[in-house]
């Protein structure tokens, strides 16, 4: 999968023409400086017979947080994306959040993977006893059934 992250402006004060000075009020202009963030998810070609799907058919959930003050700004600083069971609902090859504001912003973005079957991936501990990091529910619990029925002095040789 390529994921492409990209933003663009408009109404910046360094777009306008002739350019506001950066020091003066300017209240004539009736522009709203905003800038617009595009996630974009494209699966790489492995082989021909496979279908492509949009890129949201691949993740169970896409969060995107922007870092930029709560109460500066009405717009939500997180906007997030669920599938849900419906096979009605429509998949997007991107998603796109215009916001207000002319000023840089961090942006974070969370990806969870769609796998099928879903898998589990362990705390260090449970890991260590299991001898396993990541795997799927049924092979969790038969990874702890084995402890389990194993003696400790044979399973921690």
């Amino acid at each position: 999968m390529r994921i492409q992250l990209t933003t663009t402006t408009t109404d910046q004060p360094w777009q306008s023409t002739p350019p506001l000075d950066t020091l003066a009020y300017d209240f004539d202009t009736d522009q709203v400086p905003s800038w617009t963030f595009r996630l974009r998810g494209q699966l790489l070609p492995s082989k021909p017979e496979v279908p492509v799907l949009p890129m949201t058919a691949y993740f169970k959930s896409i969060i995107i947080d922007f870092d930029r003050p709560t109460e500066a700004y009405a717009e939500p600083n997180r906007v997030d994306w669920h599938k849900i069971n419906d096979p009605g609902q429509k998949m997007f090859d991107y998603i796109q959040c215009t916001r207000k504001g002319d000023s840089d912003v961090n942006v974070r973005v969370l990806l969870t993977v769609d796998t099928s079957p879903e898998r589990y991936k362990l705390t260090d501990e449970f890991a260590n006893i299991l001898r396993i990091k990541e795997d799927t529910r049924p092979g969790i619990v038969m990874a702890l059934w084995q402890y389990i029925k194993v003696p400790s002095s044979l399973f921690f040789s």
